[in-house]
């Protein structure tokens, strides 16, 4: 009985936050938040000529000597890049480079909600990659922008 309820919560704890880590796994989150985006909500809203903020705990698996931030945008299935103005991770988001494996990071950033943006649901696919192309981190988060 007492296994069951362990799983039970871990089950809600996995489903209580809009987050998910990609599969593969590339490091490991610990924590993401978006501001203004609680952890008991399914979607993050995203409004329209703001700047969204990030904030993500993680370890990474690799080595980096530099860190790059890509983002994409995932509509219908389709990853669509999403233009950001410093894409050097490495640089006032919180990491310092080199990155050693194993090593506890925060990592934060704020971007555009540009007010030309549609008002859709999509996922945004948010990752840290090293100059081989190994991502560090990569996390999924279900948006709507408003």
């Amino acid at each position: 009985m007492r296994t069951f309820i362990v799983l039970c919560a871990v089950v809600s704890v996995a489903f209580a936050s809009p987050y998910s880590q990609c599969t593969p796994a590339a490091g490991q989150i610990t924590s993401v938040k978006v501001k203004d985006c609680s952890d008991d909500v399914d979607t993050c809203i995203l409004q329209r000529g703001t700047d969204a903020e990030i904030a993500i705990d993680f370890t990474s698996t690799v080595n980096a000597d530099s860190v790059m931030v890509k983002a994409y945008g995932i509509i219908g299935g389709i990853p669509l890049p999403y233009p950001l103005n410093d894409t050097d991770a490495c640089k006032n988001s919180g990491i310092t480079c080199p990155v050693k494996s194993g090593t506890p990071l925060q990592y934060t950033k704020s971007f555009k909600v540009e007010k030309f943006y549609p008002a859709i649901g999509l996922q945004v696919k948010w990752t840290l990659v090293n100059a081989k192309g190994e991502e560090l981190l990569c996390v999924m988060i279900p948006v709507k922008i408003q």
